[in-house]
């Protein structure tokens, strides 16, 4: 992959209340800018959970000293990655989109999340729910999945109803 000489790749086992306020900055990018599928901002204490947490994998990406343009030494990208017995997730993702055009950090992440999962000889890598063609670049395939729910009353989706958008 071309982009990947330019970046340190971290596996991150603590992390200071200024890291993870700083990832917290990155996740809330994707969170702003994903509107498919977007949820309830996550609090930032997940995050420092997620850091003692043995199940999870946090993947840092920082572009290495000789290409940074300032002193600031922060990562372009931080993913937290759920780690089963035979599978990994990447389930929370953040991005510096001052550098995404030139460095392409989610391509470089999704590489480097494969590339965990080769590491770790996982049965299966779930790369999640967008982004289908920069996945498929990667060999990933398509696999089709429905959600159900219930409600004890329909007032209220009835009403977002009306404001559904047709094709």
């Amino acid at each position: 992959l071309p982009y990947e000489k330019y970046y340190d790749v971290n596996i991150i086992k603590e992390a200071t209340e200024y890291e993870i306020e700083y990832w917290y900055k990155l996740y809330l990018n994707i969170k702003k800018n994903k509107l498919k599928l977007n949820t309830f901002d996550l609090p930032k204490k997940i995050f420092k959970k997620l850091v003692d947490d043995r199940n999870w994998l946090i993947l840092e990406l920082k572009l290495k000293k000789e290409y940074q343009e300032d002193a600031v030494d922060t990562p372009l990208s931080i993913c937290f990655i759920h780690k089963s017995k035979n599978n990994i997730s990447p389930i929370f993702l953040g991005l510096d989109y001052d550098y995404f055009e030139q460095f392409k950090p989610y391509r470089q992440n999704l590489f480097q999340v494969i590339k965990q999962g080769v590491k770790l000889d996982v049965d299966n890598i779930y790369l999640g729910m967008e982004a289908g063609l920069e996945k498929s670049r990667f060999g990933a395939t398509l696999l089709k999945k429905s959600a159900y729910i219930q409600t004890n009353e329909s007032y209220n989706l009835e009403r977002l109803n009306i404001f559904a958008v047709t094709k």
